[in-house]
């Protein structure tokens, strides 16, 4: 066997086992981290994204529901 063949093989075991590790362990990790994401916004590190306007921009906006709870 030459030294291109070698590597030729390491390399499609390399891409192999990156793909089973996807394919494995791909779904737990979106779970870690959107309950990472929980956490954060849950102890206030991070802001919610949907909500991080101003008191003003949110009277400004008529579609707010903050806005729309106001008027009813």
């Amino acid at each position: 066997m030459s030294l291109l063949d070698l590597l030729t093989i390491y390399f499609i075991a390399i891409i192999g086992l990156l793909y089973l590790g996807l394919v494995c362990f791909g779904p737990a990790l979106i779970e870690i981290v959107d309950r990472l994401g929980a956490v954060e916004k849950a102890l206030g590190v991070r802001p919610d994204e949907r909500d991080n306007s101003s008191p003003d921009q949110q009277q400004a906006n008529p579609n707010s529901e903050a806005n729309n709870q106001k008027l009813a």
